[in-house]
């Protein structure tokens, strides 16, 4: 399981050509999915915030510290 899951993750830049193209060919199909896109990507990018750790958020305000 985990090396499917690891094949997976590695090809993710071909799903997402592999589904931009099909999206584009084909837009009737993820029409219908429209009024899920803000809600995933709610849930993308809570999950993304969930993994910052306090040393980032210090090594943000180091990297502004040297414009200011």
């Amino acid at each position: 399981m985990i090396k499917f899951i690891n094949l997976a993750t590695s090809l993710f830049p071909l799903w997402a050509i592999v589904f931009s193209i099909w999206a584009y060919f084909d837009s009737q199909t993820w029409a219908a999915l429209q009024n899920f896109v803000i809600p995933l990507l709610s849930i993308v990018m809570f999950s993304m915030g969930l993994t910052l750790k306090t040393k980032d958020f210090y090594r943000i305000l180091e990297i502004l510290q040297l414009f200011y």
